[in-house]
């Protein structure tokens, strides 16, 4: 078969050597020019996925697009309807991934009066959130919006009066760059044990 891995970083670099060591032809794209230099000499890499394509459907069925993130939805929703077989997201899927409260609105719909999610509130500017902390008070999760924001920056608020998300909240709001907007969601904490289900797929 035949593989064309398209992404940021490399984050399927081991997936791509077991398929080539498996005797698949591999291609892979990699968007940051800092990590280019992983599996270096290891992997077949393209400095324009697009480019290969054609190498690709001329694969027919034996041809797989893999997308590494949920950042390029519109894209590989528009290759499936030119005919290309691909591994990813969809722009559905990465607004449901990017955006926390459409994420959580979309899972209430589904489930109805059954399921109770946390309240969700979002914010675009730091301002408004910390006066709706010193108003309220309370434990609230911080979580910024977009698929490929630094999770680092989450932040689980510890005290009942919100002290140290307002204080978090400001230190931000001090080192933000004026020429972009902040979007992020202060959810309401939930006590309790996380929970998660996975499912694994072997290839047959």
């Amino acid at each position: 078969m035949r593989f064309l891995g398209i992404g940021e970083y490399n984050d399927l670099g081991a997936m791509y050597h077991r398929l080539a060591a498996e005797g698949h032809e591999v291609r892979v794209f990699v968007g940051h020019a800092a990590q280019r230099d992983v599996y270096a000499g290891l992997l077949d890499f393209t400095a324009d996925w697009q480019q290969e394509l054609g190498w690709l459907r001329a694969a027919g069925d034996d041809g797989v697009a893999l997308f590494e993130s949920a950042l390029n939805g519109e894209v590989q929703d528009d290759l499936r309807r030119d005919g290309f077989q691909v591994v990813g997201g969809s722009a559905f899927g990465d607004r449901l991934e990017a955006d926390r409260s459409f994420g959580q609105d979309a899972l209430i719909g589904l489930a109805g009066p059954h399921l109770r999610a946390a309240a969700t509130h979002r914010f675009t500017a730091y301002a408004p959130a910390i006066d709706f902390l010193r108003r309220g008070g309370g434990r609230f999760v911080l979580k910024f919006n977009g698929a490929d924001s630094p999770r680092t920056r989450n932040y689980i608020g510890q005290m009942a009066d919100a002290t140290d998300m307002i204080g978090l909240l400001q230190m931000y709001a001090a080192h933000h760059a004026a020429a972009t907007t902040p979007d992020f969601v202060l959810m309401q904490h939930v006590s309790g044990v996380e929970v998660g289900v996975g499912a694994y797929f072997n290839g047959e």
